[in-house]
């Protein structure tokens, strides 16, 4: 595969939805063993809503699911 290709390949706008959720769900993560756990809800709600838009472009029933459970308790917990 070409290098050009590939970049194309990567850069796609669905994909690139899809990059950023994952990046921020384990930016989230590592927050929730460090110091700075208290980021951990705030940048998984926002990772979870990203990741349910990107499942919904997808089509892909059962991870709209997951991720709109996600979402959903997410923002219910701040509001508790």
């Amino acid at each position: 595969m070409k290098w050009k290709t590939l970049v194309e390949e990567l850069l796609t706008f669905n994909k690139m939805i899809g990059y950023i959720g994952v990046g921020l769900l384990l930016i989230a993560y590592v927050l929730l063993v460090s110091p700075l756990e208290k980021w951990f809800i705030p940048i998984n709600m926002i990772a979870s809503v990203i990741l349910t838009i990107h499942a919904v472009m997808l089509v892909d029933i059962p991870f709209i699911i997951v991720n709109a459970f996600v979402s959903v308790l997410l923002f219910y917990k701040p509001i508790k």
